[in-house]
Order: structure tokens, then C-alpha cells, then sequence
């Protein structure tokens, strides 16, 4: 499944579908004003997906600080092949 929430003012990350189970492979955040805190609400959750191919964080407000909160997460995940954070 892909999730495209693009430029919908979303702040809360907490409940996307991206537990272990999920079946989300694709997931679009660009334009949202999550900054750092949503990357570290994000990162919480990747750190278990194995599904999700793509995801897109950019024009974010996500600083090299939460940018390294989602590498962090994403050290394991063999699965994405596709991340973009400008």
C-alpha cells in the first residue's frame, strides 16, 4: 500500500502504519511541517518496518539532526530503496 499524505499539514506522526506488520511500502510526507520531532516519531516507528520502499521527507523542516534520528533507524532496514529529504 502507499500512503501519500503530501502538503496536508500533518504534525503527528505517532500513528502511521509503519509497525513490523505493516503493509505500507511506500510513504510520501513531503511538505509537512514535521521538523525534527516528527523525524524522531518516524524513526521510532522504522525501526522495525522491513515493507517500506519508499519515503519522502522533503520540505520537512527536518534538520541534520532528525535527518540522523531516521538514518539511525534505517541502518537495519534492507528494504528502501528510495529516500528523499531536500
Amino acid at each position: 500500500r502507499k500512503v501519500y499524505l503530501n502538503d496536508n499539514a500533518v504534525t503527528n506522526l505517532d500513528r502511521l502504519p509503519l509497525d513490523r506488520n505493516s503493509v505500507c511500502s511506500e510513504l510520501r510526507l513531503a511538505g509537512n511541517p514535521t521538523s525534527d520531532s516528527g523525524a524522531r516519531q518516524l524513526a521510532s516507528q522504522l525501526r522495525w518496518n522491513r515493507r517500506l520502499t519508499a519515503l519522502d521527507v522533503s520540505r520537512c523542516g527536518v534538520s541534520a539532526i532528525g535527518a540522523a534520528e531516521l538514518s539511525r533507524s534505517l541502518s537495519h532496514n534492507y528494504s528502501l530503496t528510495f529516500l528523499s529529504t531536500q
